[in-house]
């Protein structure tokens, strides 16, 4: 064991911390510890920019946002408040055909179409879930150009997780509003 003769910091061969200090940057001697940044630095100063890869997947998403926002304007809103969906060549809802009430995401298609036309009463009225993730597109929207234009995560260092439970989060949302919604007999 070995100490730095300019802060006294101590370490082992293999380079494992026994002491945690901040140790100059300029050290010349070899002890093994890492230069750390003081605490009032930013921790933007410390983010790493995002490979070419990760940026291009960042964009993938927000165009993939545009492209779902886009086609529930070139859509009209049915006015049942379900079945949007049907024009663009998809089939009725097989668990509604079945039993007779809609699922818990039956009207999302027709909610983003009252969304994007700033009808946000329609909207709620067609599936409240549907505007809680039209609303979180949004953001997730404005995050993804923030990013693709800086090259660096904000917010989160670790997108693909949070954006996996925040899905979670909002498919539970979607089923407590649908259970709400036949206890009240809404649907």
């Amino acid at each position: 064991m070995s100490r730095c003769p300019v802060s006294g910091g101590s370490c082992c061969r293999n380079g494992f911390f026994l002491q945690i200090q901040a140790h100059p940057a300029s050290c010349e001697f070899d002890c093994g510890l890492i230069p750390l940044r003081p605490m009032s630095e930013s921790s933007s100063q410390i983010q790493r920019a995002l490979s070419f890869k990760q940026r291009l997947l960042t964009l993938l998403l927000g165009v993939g946002i545009v492209v779902v926002f886009g086609i529930a304007v070139c859509l009209k809103p049915d006015s049942r408040g379900f079945g949007t969906h049907q024009q663009l060549g998809l089939p009725p809802c097989t668990f509604r055909s079945i039993t007779g009430v809609n699922c818990p995401h039956c009207g999302l298609t027709t909610s983003f179409s009252w969304f994007v036309r700033g009808q946000l009463l329609k909207s709620m009225q067609a599936n409240p879930a549907g505007v809680i993730l039209a609303g979180a597109s949004l953001f997730v929207l404005l995050w993804t150009t923030v990013v693709t234009l800086r090259g660096k995560f904000v917010i989160t260092h670790e997108p693909g997780r949070d954006l996996l439970v925040g899905f979670g989060i909002w498919v539970l949302l979607s089923i407590v509003i649908w259970l709400c919604r036949l206890y009240w007999n809404q649907i």
